[in-house]
């Protein structure tokens, strides 16, 4: 049986690649229902966060898939999981400390903690339930015909190539405060990380490449959360020695 024809191989992978995150994000949405884990948080939002960069960098052969409102959609349900995140990541800080350096902080982030994940199954879970059933049919619809003809791997090629320069551009950025520049620098070489990563083993230098923007998305993440963790009164040196 002939495969696709060369005009549709790039909507067709694309859409399969979309598929898939999909189906993560249902799988982590659905053990996050039945009990709350941090590792089930981090999950959800990883699937999430690659849903969305395979959906703007393959948007051209997407249709209706690759929309604005779907990225904003996707984007308003992730956003208020950053702060429950933390959250795990000061009570696991926490609990490393003696019970006496504790104190008001561990009650104060254990009480939001909770009212956060009753917020999760309420409002954010239900809602992502929904959103991804919207973009089920659109992923799902026959594509339009309209567009050049591109194949997967040239489509992959160009949207590596604009993540490439976005985090270039990112780095050089001037007129933007430290923090907001870091985590602009962060959510680039984020995406870059995910659209090389199907392609680690397939394509020669990807996982070079791919290295580096682990190590510089890990490093800006942990000074990250090192802030964050002071904001919170939890005593960083110690934090630093106990993470390894």
């Amino acid at each position: 049986m002939p495969g696709p024809p060369e005009s549709d191989l790039a909507r067709v992978c694309a859409r399969k690649l979309a598929l898939g995150h999909l189906a993560e994000a249902r799988d982590a949405r659905r053990s996050l229902k039945k009990v709350y884990e941090p590792e089930g948080l981090h999950d959800l939002r990883v699937s999430l966060r690659r849903l969305r960069v395979a959906l703007k960098a393959y948007r051209p052969y997407l249709g209706r898939a690759g929309s604005s409102k779907i990225l904003r959609d996707l984007a308003r349900l992730i956003r208020p999981t950053g702060r429950l995140r933390d959250l795990d990541v000061a009570a696991t800080a926490l609990r490393r400390l003696r019970p006496p350096a504790r104190g008001a902080v561990a009650r104060r982030v254990e009480t939001e903690r909770r009212t956060l994940i009753r917020a999760l199954n309420a409002r954010i879970l239900p809602g992502l339930k929904d959103a991804g059933r919207r973009l089920i049919k659109r992923l799902r619809e026959p594509p339009s015909g309209k567009g050049r003809p591109i194949s997967w791997d040239d489509a992959w090629q160009l949207a590596v190539l604009d993540a490439r320069n976005r985090l270039t551009r990112r780095g050089r950025e001037t007129g933007k405060g430290e923090l907001e520049q870091a985590h602009r620098v962060r959510i680039a070489a984020k995406a870059l990380r995910y659209l090389l990563e199907p392609f680690e083993k397939k394509r020669p230098g990807a996982d070079k490449e791919l290295l580096k923007a682990r190590h510089l998305q890990d490093r800006l993440g942990r000074e990250r959360d090192l802030r964050m963790l002071r904001e919170l009164g939890i005593p960083a040196p110690r934090i630093c020695r106990g993470s390894g």
